[in-house]
C-alpha cells in the first residue's frame, strides 16, 4: 500500500512499516566465490574470463540459466558436475534463438508492408 503523502515509498500496513531488502551488494568476485561455494565448477573456465561474463551479463540474469542445474527449486546448491561454461553457453543458445525470432519477426513485417 501506497502512503498518498510520500509515493516513492512503500508500506506494508497502516503502521506505515518500512519494507526493507536483506540481501547486501556482492563484488564480482564475491560473486564468482558465491557460485563455486554453491558447487559451480570453473575448471574449464578462466577466473577472469568468468568475472567479465558476471559483469556485462549480470550474475541476476545468468542465475535464470542456472535453475536447471540446481539440486531442487528450494535448494541455491548446483548438482555435481554443473560448470560455468554451461551456463554460458545455454546463455547464448537463447540469445542466439531470441535474435533469430526478431529477424524473422521484421523479416516478415517488411514482407508484409511492401506486398
Amino acid at each position: 500500500m501506497k502512503n498518498p503523502k510520500c509515493s516513492n515509498k512503500i508500506y506494508i500496513n497502516e503502521q506505515e512499516e518500512k519494507l526493507s531488502y536483506e540481501k547486501k551488494w556482492l563484488s564480482y568476485e564475491e560473486q564468482y566465490e558465491l557460485l563455486k561455494s554453491r558447487g559451480m565448477s570453473f575448471e574449464n573456465y578462466p577466473k577472469e574470463k568468468a568475472l567479465n561474463k558476471l559483469e556485462f551479463i549480470g550474475y541476476y540474469r545468468l542465475s535464470g540459466y542456472s535453475y536447471a542445474f540446481r539440486k531442487s527449486p528450494y535448494n541455491d546448491n548446483f548438482v555435481a558436475g554443473t560448470e560455468f561454461k554451461n551456463i554460458i553457453e545455454l546463455y547464448k543458445f537463447d540469445r542466439n534463438c531470441a535474435q533469430s525470432g526478431l529477424n524473422l519477426l521484421f523479416g516478415g513485417e517488411i514482407s508484409f508492408l511492401y506486398r
